[in-house]
């Protein structure tokens, strides 16, 4: 992720704090507490943030800041709906290829100048510019000819097109029926030219400038951001007073603190759920939400030879109990994974998955492994932090004492490990995924279409590209969904990628904590969060 979706198995999504969305709460009712005190809505993050430049916004922290400053032409709602922020509506052409929003008048940047589409246009294309090496650039890319401005091939994108002050026309190279799902990312968010200047990325010290809810009072690295009220907001000047997002690495740390009454938010880690499930005063500040996010095994057929037959790879699938996986690793507070799409999201299909360990070692031998202590030594290298460890140590004892197999583990820090990951260099790797946008083309085409930057074990079928391209393109919603389904069906028999379970947001909220509303790709912005003791 990473960008955003590529989170290895330490990160993954109890380490996140994700906030999105908005609400019109009056302005004034989050005063709390006694004697007229401020509100202030403190937060944990487990970093700080690698950039504050929308065009540079692929981790989770950067995100989590980052959506409460800038506005883009649209965002989701609770449900996870596309719904307009900055655009007040739109009309896309009957071939699906041209899109006209129209802008509300009067939203501000928070320096005082008005939002128009010159602006909209500038931003799209700052990140299609080849000098900023932005990783967000690839969500444009279905524009007409942004894929040429990238490449260094064109100066202009074709497809973007002001109309007027208020209203701008994107031409995209083919139907999309995901490209308004692709606008909620931050390469659909607006910045003001005249603040970010020529510099990529802009912010790098200073505070950057958007249209959202919160502006940004001031930045304090290693211990934290705190952001104010933009009382100029489209959407009316947020309830709270401040808003604190404290770097907390620890998330042990993050739940004494929470205890202490010095945050008023935390997520969760696994032995941690358990412990406040236990208590009978915390456990009622307990929230559990579903999120679209899938959590894998990938095995890297071009980095361990028996992976290159896929009855090894099935074997290795057969032989992982994912629920015990769910219930011994992550302590019950995980489902197990069937499938790749997690549930409530578009293309789920609901599947069953049995442990079957004599079909494992039928495959093993029918390929050609009569004796699977013969095979070559399997290294499972992962990250040296707990949950990292854990989760590799569990599936090597699985491989080891199910098949035979032998299985050894490497823990690396993060930054090597990383780097490792990046490289394709690992022969089997944990990998959690988290949409970025709530379709089916967020997670599969990710993963397995050959082309793609996360495809990690370089999984490669002319089939599957061919699906998962004219599904890319198929309008009829019935019919794309059908496509999926076919992709997943060639993704579960072919095993490069395994998956494990699906994620959930578990965190603690204070009870005076109103108005915080959660969605599947993680918490909705803070605008509508008031604080009523």
């Amino acid at each position: 992720m990473k960008f955003r979706h590529l989170i290895p198995a330490v990160i993954l999504l109890f380490l996140s704090s994700t906030f999105l969305g908005c609400s019109n709460a009056p302005p004034g009712t989050g005063i709390a507490g006694k004697d007229g005190e401020p509100s202030v809505f403190r937060v944990p993050i487990i970093g700080d943030p690698q950039s504050l430049d929308p065009a540079f916004i692929a981790d989770e922290v950067s995100r989590t800041v980052g959506m409460n400053i800038f506005a883009g032409l649209l965002t989701t709602d609770e449900k996870g709906k596309v719904v307009g922020d900055l655009a007040e509506d739109w009309e896309v052409s009957p071939d699906g290829t041209v899109y006209t929003f129209n802008l509300r008048k009067g939203v501000l940047f928070h320096n005082g100048r008005e939002v128009t589409a010159e602006d909209v246009a500038f931003s799209m294309k700052r990140c299609l510019d080849p000098a900023a090496g932005s990783p967000v650039a690839h969500f444009l890319l279905d524009i007409d000819g942004a894929a040429e401005v990238l490449e260094g091939t064109a100066e202009d994108v074709r497809g973007i097109s002001v109309v007027d002050t208020h209203r701008i026309m994107i031409t995209l190279s083919e139907p999309r029926p995901f490209f308004l799902a692709r606008m909620t990312t931050p390469a659909g968010w607006v910045v003001p030219r005249e603040e970010v200047g020529e510099a990529f990325p802009a912010w790098t010290s200073g505070k950057p400038v958007g249209a959202g809810p919160f502006v940004v009072d001031e930045v304090r690295p290693g211990d934290r951001i705190i952001l104010n009220p933009f009382n100029d907001y489209y959407g009316g000047r947020p309830a709270l007073d401040t808003v604190e997002m404290v770097v907390v690495t620890d998330p042990s740390v993050a739940l004494f603190m929470y205890t202490q009454g010095e945050l008023d938010y935390t997520h969760l880690m696994p032995a941690e759920v358990v412990q406040v499930r236990e208590e009978t005063e915390l456990s009622k500040d307990l929230k559990e939400y579903p999120l679209a996010s899938t959590f894998l095994l990938g095995l890297n057929k071009g980095k361990y030879e028996p992976f290159s037959d896929v009855r090894v790879r099935q074997a290795v699938s057969l032989a992982l109990d994912r629920e015990e996986l769910c219930d011994v690793v992550w302590l019950g507070t995980r489902a197990p994974a069937a499938g790749v799409f997690a549930p409530g999201m578009p293309g789920y299909v609901a599947r069953r998955f049995e442990v079957d360990l004599e079909r494992a070692k039928a495959l093993l031998w029918e390929s050609g492994y009569e004796d699977p202590s013969s095979m070559p030594r399997l290294t499972f290298t992962a990250p040296s932090i707990m949950e990292g460890k854990v989760m590799a140590e569990y599936i090597a004892h699985s491989l080891q004492e199910g098949l035979g197999m032998p299985v050894g583990v490497e823990l690396l820090e993060m930054g090597a490990f990383l780097e490792r990951l990046y490289a394709y260099d690992l022969p089997i790797v944990t990998m959690g995924w988290v949409a970025d946008y709530l379709d089916p083309d967020a997670f599969i085409n990710s993963l397995w279409h050959s082309k793609s930057p996360y495809n990690m074990v370089r999984f490669a079928s002319t089939e599957m590209d061919s699906i998962l391209e004219e599904a890319a393109r198929t309008q009829d919603e019935e019919e794309r969904l059908s496509l999926y389904e076919r992709a997943e069906d060639i993704a579960l028999e072919d095993c490069s990628w395994i998956p494990l379970f699906y994620g959930r947001s578990t965190v603690l909220v204070k009870p005076y904590v109103k108005g915080l509303r959660h969605n599947m790709m993680g918490v909705l912005p803070l605008d509508g969060v008031t604080i009523e003791r």
